[in-house]
């Protein structure tokens, strides 16, 4: 058997017949998969293994013992419940020991189900047993009994906490709770357009549908991709991209938030007045941390070692290296009298960022080494008309607005990209494969080198607006104006 589970037997009949016991009064002679009450005919052993280490009878059947769904044969998945009694009817309902996340807590186990038997009604009818779920899972929308799940008590893996039977998820509604859901070798009915993520589609997925007015989109992989976004204008929300987990607020707590970014496992964030602050993508839920004062963050960036900020009010571009989410050092202050400033980005050896100077002439990128106070005089890139939002990569800086787009040599000069005019452009990112911007026309994807001729690919056929993107090494990442952040493959190659 996967493992070796002690679960605790009744000292008296039971309350109810979905079993999750291995019934002391009982007889003990059921097989794998034969029909058992848990009171007058129980499970025996597997042939080869002592009578302790017999099946398990629940949901009126003798299952196997499990951890996850891969233990478990086709057609049948590895749902936890409750195995000890409750001392009356309440654990017949899912209400005993409800809220346990998968295998966290004494008496509650995994066992291999198949759909049929744990059937139920959404709207309050008895399953097909005649009773309601087992205590710790709860009757989904798509009529299965399921474990509850969220960031906080992810699915045992490879399961993914998923939006099941829509729940409100269309039209940028919330999405409710979560429930964890297989494969369809394991389970066939499950997922709807929330999730579960599947890694080999090539078209847009919902990473979070129900996302209501997000903006500005980061990302960052960390064995798998973590996704944050803000959340109508005050709050950060973070996801597990590649675990499929239910989104969380980690930071902003209804403040003015202005500025993310993600790098190296961290995300950093502006808050109006309070300043900026950072938390580890794998335990954002617990702990958050303040990185530096700052009165007005308009945007932050990260290369990964180091974090920089436009902070409005000071006219200033400040930034420190980074460790474990901390500064290292002391603040940095790049350059000051800065005027009309609108985005950042930093790489390996420098901070860009857009602005019309201390002279306040055209928008164009302006540039400083790392740990290098450039005050009123850093490096002119090129002129770049009306833009407002910028990215770097490893051969480029790219900057876009309503009056076009432009591709600038790190090292000076800028040309135009007549082909985006007139399209507002949220937020831009770039990696060596190319530059990807959130447009009003849609999130779009421009292949390096990036020129006037380039041909612009569409990431979303539907054309709606988009106000942020991310990308990572095999997916890019983008928040949708009328609701919800969607995903699809990196056009620019894994």
């Amino acid at each position: 058997m996967p493992l070796a589970l002690a679960l605790v037997g009744l000292a008296s009949a039971p309350s109810c017949t979905w079993g999750g016991y291995d019934g002391a009064l009982a007889t003990n002679d059921a097989g794998l998969g034969q029909a058992c009450d848990g009171v007058l005919r129980n499970c025996g052993a597997p042939p080869g293994v002592g009578p302790d280490a017999g099946y398990t009878c629940v949901a009126n059947k003798c299952r196997e013992e499990c951890i996850s769904d891969t233990d478990c044969a086709g057609g049948t998945r590895c749902l936890w419940v409750t195995t000890v009694n409750c001392g009356s009817s309440s654990c017949c309902n899912g209400m005993c020991s409800s809220g346990f996340p998968q295998g966290s807590a004494p008496g509650v186990a995994g066992f291999c189900l198949d759909n049929a038997s744990v059937s139920c009604s959404p709207n309050g009818g008895s399953g097909s047993s005649g009773f309601a779920c087992p205590g710790n899972t709860t009757c989904a929308p798509d009529g299965k009994c399921r474990n509850m799940c969220s960031t906080q008590n992810p699915c045992a893996s490879p399961e993914s906490c998923a939006n099941v039977g829509n729940q409100g998820c269309m039209g940028g509604g919330p999405c409710g709770p979560q429930y964890c859901v297989g494969d369809p070798a394991h389970d066939p009915v499950a997922g709807d357009s929330g999730a579960p993520i599947d890694a080999s589609a090539d078209g847009p997925q919902g990473l979070d549908p129900g996302a209501i007015s997000p903006g500005l989109v980061a990302a960052d992989t960390v064995g798998a991709d973590y996704v944050a976004w803000i959340s109508q204008g005050n709050s950060v929300d973070l996801a597990g991209a590649g675990l499929g987990v239910l989104p969380a607020t980690i930071g902003g707590n209804g403040s003015g938030v202005s500025g993310l970014a993600a790098g190296a496992g961290y995300v950093y964030w502006g808050v109006q007045g309070l300043g900026i602050f950072s938390c580890s993508e794998q335990a954002c839920g617990t702990s958050t941390h303040s990185l530096a004062p700052a009165q007005a963050p308009l945007r932050v960036a990260t290369g990964g070692t180091w974090v920089a900020w436009i902070d409005a009010r000071s006219l200033t571009v400040e930034g420190c290296s980074v460790a474990s989410g901390a500064c290292s050092g002391s603040v940095t202050t790049f350059a000051s009298s800065q005027q009309g400033m609108s985005d950042i980005a930093v790489d390996s050896s420098a901070v860009y960022w857009l602005g019309t100077g201390s002279s306040g002439a055209a928008t164009g990128v302006f540039s400083c080494r790392l740990g290098t106070a450039c005050a009123i005089s850093p490096m002119i890139v090129g002129s770049a008309p009306g833009a407002q939002s910028i990215a770097v990569s490893a051969d480029a800086v790219y900057a876009a607005g309503p009056q076009g787009a432009f591709v600038c040599a790190r090292t000076g000069g800028c040309s135009a990209l007549s082909s985006v005019a007139g399209a507002a452009v949220p937020q831009l990112a770039a990696d060596g494969a190319g530059v990807y911007a959130a447009t009003m026309l849609g999130p779009l994807f421009c292949r390096a080198p990036c020129t006037e001729g380039s041909a612009l690919v569409g990431l979303d056929s539907s054309g709606r607006a988009a106000r942020g993107i991310a990308v990572t090494g095999s997916h890019v990442y983008w928040s949708d104006a009328s609701g919800g952040i969607f995903f699809a493959p990196r056009p620019g190659g894994g």
